[in-house]
């Protein structure tokens, strides 16, 4: 078997859809599962049929919605998650200023 040379910049993902990944269809399973547990506070109160099923359909939908806008990549590559990471990351960081205003 012929073996082929791989540059290191190249990365091996297996995407489902175009920047959609495996990792990502599990966030969003796991969304989904906690929208099935939160589905059911609403099933628990004395609410007429109509909102009760809003509630429970809004409850199911919500954390779906927020895992998939967190996951989901842009077409740089960055998704939602790691930019607000990457934010924290830079947030943590000390601010040294080695210069006054004017000095340079």
């Amino acid at each position: 078997m012929p073996e082929y040379l791989v540059p290191r910049a190249v990365r091996s993902r297996m995407e489902v859809f175009p920047g959609f990944g495996l990792v990502e269809i599990l966030a969003v399973a796991a969304g989904g599962a906690v929208g099935a547990v939160l589905q059911l506070i609403p099933a628990a109160l004395p609410l007429t049929p109509a909102p009760q099923l809003f509630a429970r359909f809004f409850a199911f939908t919500l954390p779906l919605g927020v895992s998939y806008v967190l996951v989901r990549q842009d077409l740089g590559g960055h998704s939602l998650w790691g930019q607000l990471q990457a934010f924290r990351r830079w947030a943590n960081h000390p601010r040294i200023y080695y210069y006054r205003r004017g000095d340079v």
